[in-house]
């Protein structure tokens, strides 16, 4: 195509049939499921899902200056499941038809999360990470989580669980806890305490919950996601080399509470940020 002198090349396909589809990860949610096809321009294309066909719109429209120009086909699925219940609906099929052909595809699976109903997941292994986002930079997420982690998934798409407490994880780095219920967990003790060589904090949760770690104002910070705030103990507080004191408080996010540590010096803050105070850092949570 030519444009102002200029040309524009427009992609094409390699065959008549179904060249990508989407969801093309597991997928869970509640309200909304967006479909897409990638197809030749000319193609009529319908989604099939629980019972339910829809045909899928043209979206890009490309002028016809070759064979098999790429388009993309999409829709949505309106879906809904009993309060307190997750449904699973199996896959998306696919159907293109072209040039008198048919041509079949799949979406990956699909479940729909009801109202009041939650996935617990458990981390695998040590070091995993919590994003911020789908796509936020590793410096910007929260703490990265032990093994054993657990906690509630309110959905997924593109290969990450959300979880209630906002962050996100990747599918192949946690597992799916069957028949378990996750109550709101219960701070048990948070204790302080010093010796020659290392200054610990020991927090004792009934559950292995998410956490994050920041540092902010001179202060440094440890929240839990999804305790009980009501009960939360005061942190008891030992003479040590880094913190002048310590205190809690109920966080603004629902159900998380904040532990904060006041650093002596700017000095010190700055060199327990940089991994320069080694000894006298470990903050311990035990479950």
């Amino acid at each position: 195509t030519s444009i102002g002198g200029g040309t524009v090349t427009h992609p094409t396909l390699e065959s008549p049939g179904i060249a990508a589809v989407t969801p093309s990860y597991n997928w869970m949610g509640d309200t909304a499921l967006p479909v897409s096809v990638t197809a030749p321009r000319g193609s009529h294309v319908t989604a099939e899902l629980g019972g339910k066909r829809i045909t899928l719109t043209p979206t890009l429209y490309v002028p016809y200056t070759g064979k098999y120009m790429k388009e993309v086909y999409t829709g949505s699925f309106t879906v809904s499941a009993p309060n307190g219940q997750i449904t699973d609906l199996g896959t998306v099929k696919f159907t293109s038809t072209y040039g008198g052909k048919t041509y079949t595809a799949e979406s990956a699976n699909i479940r729909v999360r009801g109202e009041g109903a939650y996935l617990p997941i458990e981390v695998i292994s040590n070091d995993t990470e919590l994003k911020l986002a789908h796509d936020s930079w590793y410096y910007d997420d929260y703490t990265v989580q032990s093994a054993g982690m657990r906690e509630n998934a309110i959905s997924l798409s593109s290969g990450m669980y959300k979880l209630r407490c906002g962050g996100y994880v990747y599918e192949d780095e946690v597992r799916e806890l069957d028949e378990t219920v996750l109550e709101t967990a219960q701070i048990k003790s948070a204790v302080m305490e010093s010796d020659k060589e290392y200054t610990y904090f020991r927090i004792t949760v009934n559950e292995n919950v998410p956490i994050n770690t920041y540092m902010e104002n001179g202060e440094f910070c440890v929240t839990l996601y999804n305790v009980n705030t009501g009960t939360a103990p005061k942190a008891s507080f030992a003479k040590n080399p880094l913190f002048t004191e310590v205190r809690g408080e109920v966080s603004t996010k629902a159900q998380s509470y904040k532990y904060f540590f006041r650093l002596i010096t700017t000095k010190t803050a700055r060199s327990f940020l940089n991994g320069k105070t080694p000894k006298h850092s470990p903050i311990r949570i035990n479950r």
